[in-house]
């Protein structure tokens, strides 16, 4: 029996002495929520008008790798194939690039490991709406790449006999010209530009602009006649993040990043129910978008998002940065006083590995050490 106590003694003192993950996940500290009181004003004024995304095609890379494992078997074959590798490979590093620092390849996958879409619906084109334009993003941060895309009515392409290109602007507030390109029409009346945000862009609110220019006679379809200057515009926001520190109990301060037009009034975390929560206000009547990016050490897995207890629609939400460290989430919404709440499936405090494994093995000794017991107290015969 005196072996029997010994051992009893340092499996107790093993569980005393286990890292704190063991003791982090008892009922009372995982209920317990961090809070850290902030005041930060963010330029309420600017507005995100017009929903938007960009886009990249999975089904596009996925024939061009495949093609690239096939053997030319002639010259000519090589160099087609040749040719398609490098549009492929320029297509993925679009795709990456539009979504900053992302680690996967196309958009599908994000959605995939992250549980949200990382591009907002393309907006369809018609008679009554003949241009249309989009950005990736409805918030940026400076030096943050901007994807643009667009497309024309296929009727009204008809129509622009001579106009092959789109001319893209980024105006800061007081309508200067930050940057211009020009961009193709492709022949089903798509086009699309990529610029960087300049990296000492000043925060506030920027206009987009898409515009072509065509001679022809239009008054056969949109009531114009003459000479008209189609395009479309949309705004979006710049602001650089804020860094709050959320301390957890047992495991130390994160880094919770917030960049929005509206102001943040409280981020908190709550391990229980594994979420992220930002109070945010503004001026009621105009737009509010926030970027909100969350360690993978604080909470990961699939996410959902929801503003005052209610889940965000699909093309008011994206993902715009999945890294092995961080997610980073886009939520628009009309300005008042909200709770975003970003849920995920996984957090700390966690029931550690090494807290698993002294537990098991404690275990396994108790049940051993209490079978060789009984067999010592059966008498010999």
């Amino acid at each position: 029996m005196t072996k029997t106590v010994l051992v009893f003694s340092i499996l107790a003192a093993m569980l005393v002495f286990a890292p704190s993950a063991i003791m982090g996940q008892t009922d009372g500290q995982v209920e317990s929520e961090t809070k850290a009181e902030v005041g930060v004003k963010a330029g309420s004024e600017t507005e995100s008008e017009t929903e938007s995304g960009s886009e990249s095609s999975a089904e596009a890379e996925t024939k061009a790798q495949a093609k690239g494992e096939v053997k030319a078997q002639s010259e000519t074959k090589s160099s087609e194939q040749s040719q398609e590798k490098s549009q492929s490979s320029s297509s993925e590093t679009k795709a990456q690039t539009s979504l900053g620092n992302m680690q996967v390849t196309t958009r599908a996958d994000i959605k995939a490991k992250v549980g949200l879409p990382a591009k907002y619906p393309m907006p369809a084109v018609s008679a009554s709406n003949s241009f249309s334009l989009q950005t990736n993003q409805h918030l940026y941060k400076p030096g943050d790449m901007i994807t643009v895309q667009g497309s024309i009515w296929t009727d009204l392409m008809a129509s622009l006999s001579g106009s092959d290109t789109v001319t893209v602007k980024l105006l800061d507030k007081q309508r200067n010209v930050v940057y211009e390109t020009e961009s193709q029409i492709a022949s089903d009346g798509k086009y699309s530009a990529e610029f960087m945000m300049p990296s000492d862009a000043t925060k506030g609110s920027y206009t987009v602009t898409t515009s072509v220019n065509t001679d022809a006679d239009l008054s056969g379809i949109v009531g114009l006649k003459g000479k008209a200057n189609l395009g479309a515009s949309t705004k979006v926001s710049v602001v650089p993040p804020q860094v709050f520190k959320v301390n957890v109990e047992n495991h130390g301060d994160f880094d919770v990043k917030v960049a929005t037009n509206s102001t943040v009034k409280d981020v908190k975390f709550n391990g229980d129910q594994k979420k992220v929560s930002v109070t945010v206000e503004g001026q009621s009547g105009t737009k509010g978008v926030s970027h909100i990016s969350i360690p993978k050490s604080m909470v990961s897995g699939d996410f959902m998002v929801m503003i005052d207890g209610k889940a965000v629609a699909n093309d008011k939400v994206i993902v715009t940065q999945h890294t092995e460290a961080e997610t980073e989430v886009e939520v628009n919404y009309n300005h008042s006083v909200h709770t975003i709440d970003v849920v995920g499936t996984q957090a700390v405090p966690e029931f550690g590995t090494v807290a698993v494994l002294i537990l098991t093995v404690a275990i396994l000794s108790i049940v051993a050490i209490s079978a060789r017991s009984k067999l010592s107290l059966v008498p010999k015969i």
